[in-house]
């Protein structure tokens, strides 16, 4: 049987029959991976299921069966996250990215620009460099939708002040029943233009915030089919 090695982030890891573990994990090398993962949660391998946390980023050889669960022949951790392993604040916008990206990437098919993005986000929340915390996972959103094909047009003006969420662009009425209201249209647009560094030097209150992050959600839900109730949306409000 053909092998294939990749670096991994694990999307998903339930708990399978006694000392087993199903995964969903994103490759680099084939896109969106299933694996089982067997006798990793007896007492005397405890060490080895924390491989396959979810959010973890592996280093791994596999079984290349496309339509089967698999199996991981080697693994190990890629990258040791620092600040996401202790950092309640990065830990929580980590989970909130992750869940975002299981309920938006479904398709096996490699996309290595995609996961190579992800990759960077996620090692960028866990490093040194200043970053906007409080902007991140909307920046992470826009940024994202650009990948899988829903990006806004960002024709953003003093004309056209709302953003109308189904239909990706600014109009210059607020009619329609899922259009942003004009603090919040200005903020996606002013966040959408502005690079992950530049967000460094942008500050909202915590109410609008929230509204942005909200209409984000929402955005995603028009956009992609029976995308799911995010869990993390609660624990990212309270945060911030």
């Amino acid at each position: 049987m053909r092998l294939f090695k990749s670096i991994g982030i694990v999307f998903r890891s339930t708990k399978y029959s006694e000392s087993s573990l199903i995964l969903d994990v994103f490759t680099r090398e084939k896109g969106l991976r299933s694996f089982i993962v067997s006798g990793v949660r007896s007492s005397k391998t405890k060490n080895k299921a924390s491989l396959y946390q979810h959010l973890n980023i592996l280093d791994l050889v596999a079984y290349d069966k496309d339509d089967k669960l698999a199996r991981i022949k080697e693994c190990r951790i890629e990258h040791h996250y620092k600040k996401l392993s202790y950092d309640v604040v990065r830990s929580s916008i980590g989970l909130f990215i992750l869940e975002v990206c299981k309920n938006a990437i479904r398709e096996r098919e490699e996309n290595i620009p995609l996961f190579d993005f992800i990759y960077s986000r996620l090692t960028l929340l866990d490093s040194d460099e200043p970053i906007n915390l409080g902007l991140f996972s909307v920046k992470f959103m826009l940024e994202l939708s650009e990948h899988i094909g829903f990006m806004p047009i960002n024709n953003f003006h003093t004309d056209t002040p709302y953003f109308d969420l189904y239909n990706g662009k600014y109009q210059d009425h607020n009619t329609e029943k899922y259009v942003s209201t004009k603090e919040v249209s200005a903020a996606i647009g002013m966040i959408d233009h502005m690079s992950m560094d530049g967000l460094i030097a942008l500050s909202y209150p915590k109410e609008l915030r929230n509204q942005v992050i909200d209409d984000m959600v929402i955005y995603y839900r028009l956009h992609i089919e029976q995308f799911r109730e995010l869990k993390t949306l609660d624990v990212l409000r309270t945060i911030f």
